[in-house]
């Protein structure tokens, strides 16, 4: 037996005509982005923070520093990105944006 959930059968009839709305993005967006940038970044700081304490030479902790720096690219990324989302909420050409 298929399980077919309430919601899935009320898209799917032909008769159905109640009004819905979409999600208001202007919100949802941006917050996705700001929340994505700050896992991003905890969980860069976090294994940095850590290997403070880490008993290695100097030189491999140097280069796991580097490692951990490089990362930091992907939350300046999701800083802009989150930037445009913002942006893309209020254009009302979202292509161009």
């Amino acid at each position: 037996m298929l399980y077919t959930s309430t919601l899935t059968t009320k898209y799917l009839d032909p008769n159905y005509d109640e009004k819905y709305t979409c999600l208001d993005t202007t919100i949802a967006n941006p917050l996705s982005g700001v929340l994505s940038v700050i896992s991003d970044f905890y969980s860069v700081l976090l294994p940095c923070l850590m290997l403070r304490h880490f008993d290695a030479p100097r030189r491999q902790k140097v280069a796991l520093n580097i490692v951990f720096c490089l990362s930091l690219t992907v939350v300046a990324a999701g800083s802009v990105r989150t930037y445009y989302l913002n942006k893309l909420g209020y254009d009302y050409d979202g292509s161009w944006t």
